[in-house]
């Protein structure tokens, strides 16, 4: 579905509840809004509003996205990130105003004030700019992992079907990026696809009837790993990779660090960033963040516009 009004307000992307119920399969505003509290807004200006990412979150839970098209716009200026900065100066007076007046004279300045408006402000525009230019190189690195794929120098798809294997896809879209991960995925196994120049995934073989997973990292064999003694009583191939990664999460210990969870044993090999983690054990209910499962045609779907300082 295509949606003719678009309300921005503070950069964050909102639709029309008006617009959006008939695509998210409900019969009435009234029966959305008593099934779903949280997750709509009230303006005076444009009525319900719900915004663009919970919509997302909310049509990926209900119905298979293959079949449907998800709303992914992401507003980004530099006046309203420079607006939100500055905002902070008043807190940093009263909190911090020696460490601000140790900054200006270390950066040759006399008074404060001129180090925010000569100093300060202008490298935060040069590294919001920075972050701007960083966005399209993430498109860059999606359509270069696609083409990877296509590679039986790193992976072998041949070799991954005749073992019974198979390959699951997540695409994962926030604040104007676009990533992309890969499983493989089988009877009691499922392991991340790590794109980095050591490691490929050439050999899935059977010894006397059972197979085995190998991964090869500068050229050595490191993991060989017999299926059937793993006991995950789960085939994973039965469902989707957002059903496979939230009973992972559920079900399976992870060691906890820093901004990731990580898991490495028999059957499981994973890394999540928590942030995604958050938002599969929540119901997608992290608005920033919305996760699609499957490759997306971003060459024919994303329109991309030009920085402007």
């Amino acid at each position: 579905m295509d949606f003719k009004y678009r309300i921005i307000k503070d950069e964050t992307v909102y639709l029309r509840m008006a617009d959006c119920i008939n695509a998210l399969g409900y019969s009435s505003e009234q029966v959305f809004i008593k099934e779903n509290p949280d997750a709509y807004e009230v303006s005076d200006e444009y009525g319900l509003l719900i915004e663009e990412s919970k919509y997302n979150n909310l049509l990926n839970c209900r119905h298979n996205t293959s079949e449907v098209n998800m709303q992914i716009t992401y507003v980004e200026t530099l006046e309203c990130r420079i607006n939100n900065y500055c905002k902070l100066y008043p807190i940093k007076y009263m909190l911090a105003k020696e460490l601000l007046e140790h900054q200006a004279y270390q950066s040759g300045y006399s008074n404060i004030d001129d180090f925010i408006n000569k100093k300060d402000i202008p490298d935060e525009i040069k590294r919001i700019s920075k972050s701007f230019e960083s966005r399209s190189s993430s498109l860059e690195s999606y359509n270069k992992k696609l083409q990877e794929l296509k590679d039986p120098a790193f992976i072998n798809m041949n070799s991954i079907a005749e073992n019974g294997l198979e390959l699951q896809f997540l695409t994962v879209c926030e604040r104007g990026s676009v990533g992309l991960l890969a499983f493989i995925i089988g009877e009691n196994c499922i392991k991340e696809v790590l794109f980095d120049d050591e490691y490929i995934y050439t050999d899935f073989g059977v010894l006397s009837g059972e197979v085995y997973w190998k991964e090869y990292c500068d050229d050595t064999d490191f993991d060989n790993v017999k299926i059937s003694d793993v006991k995950l009583g789960r085939d994973f191939r039965e469902f989707n990779i957002l059903e496979n990664l939230i009973w992972t999460l559920n079900k399976v210990d992870f060691d906890d660090e820093g901004d990731w969870l990580y898991c490495d044993k028999p059957g499981v090999s994973l890394g999540i960033n928590k942030d995604i983690a958050m938002n599969l054990l929540s119901n997608g209910n992290i608005a920033k963040i919305v996760l699609i499962p499957g490759i997306v045609d971003w060459r024919r779907n994303v329109i991309l516009t030009t920085r402007n300082i």
